[in-house]
């Protein structure tokens, strides 16, 4: 079975303030690293927990997946089952996040642990932005978070108290690994574009717009389209005016 959250919150909702102890928490008290599981004595059986914020995000979802599986096949760890939810780490609330309470439901039916990357996408701090990346999630927020998963072991692939930013090593910090795995979906190796030569983007389409117009003829989408072509929708209402 795939479960996935449907009901968000609006994009732009005021974050209000939670009531209870604000100290920063420490991850480990609440979330272990998977290794622990090889040690601890406990069947080798987990439910994979996969979250994005947003669903443009939706190729960083399938590639935590995929991670998460290839690891557990390795180390032949038992998939119960996979929950894939796109909603805000911030929100605690059961009904933003039932991908995640669903999860932790089945987790206590079955004996098992739920799996995610990294502890951040589990939770985050109400406060974190890209801008405030520091901010770490608070004790009253890992406690919110263990009610909502019927505290069931919570677990994770990469160390649970990694930061977000690495300011020692930038290439150890979640938001580095996280960043290797969207190239990845994306086929991308980052970094700028190359030059292209003159002329590049009415060779494009001349190549493309045939193709893009049949396609729309037959009733896909310009999202569709664009995802088919890998020329932006606007491109391509531009080109089909």
């Amino acid at each position: 079975m795939l479960s996935s959250s449907r009901k968000r919150r609006p994009r732009f909702q005021k974050r209000e303030g939670r009531a209870g102890d604000h100290r920063p928490g420490k991850a480990s008290d609440y979330i272990s690293s998977i290794q622990k599981l090889f040690t601890s004595g406990e069947d080798r059986r987990v439910i994979l927990y996969c979250r994005v914020s947003g669903r443009e995000q939706k190729l960083n979802l399938k590639q935590y997946e995929t991670r998460l599986k290839a690891f557990a096949k390795r180390f032949h760890i038992e998939v119960v089952d996979v929950f894939r939810e796109v909603s805000s780490g911030w929100l605690l609330e059961p009904d933003c996040r039932s991908a995640l309470v669903e999860a932790g439901q089945l987790a206590k039916r079955t004996g098992a642990g739920i799996l995610a990357y990294s502890t951040d996408r589990f939770l985050r701090n109400q406060k974190w932005t890209s801008k405030n990346p520091a901010a770490w999630p608070t004790v009253s927020e890992f406690e919110q978070l263990r009610r909502l998963t019927k505290d069931v072991p919570l677990f994770t692939l990469i160390d649970p108290d990694d930061p977000w930013i690495d300011r020692d090593n930038p290439w150890n910090g979640v938001k580095a690994r996280q960043t290797k795995l969207g190239k990845r979906a994306k086929k991308s190796p980052g970094g700028r574009p190359r030059r292209q030569g003159s002329g590049w983007k009415k060779k494009r389409r001349e190549e493309l717009q045939p193709r893009a117009r049949r396609l729309i003829s037959k009733g896909l989408s310009y999202r569709d389209v664009s995802r088919e072509l890998g020329v932006p929708s606007t491109t391509i209402h531009r080109w089909l005016e």
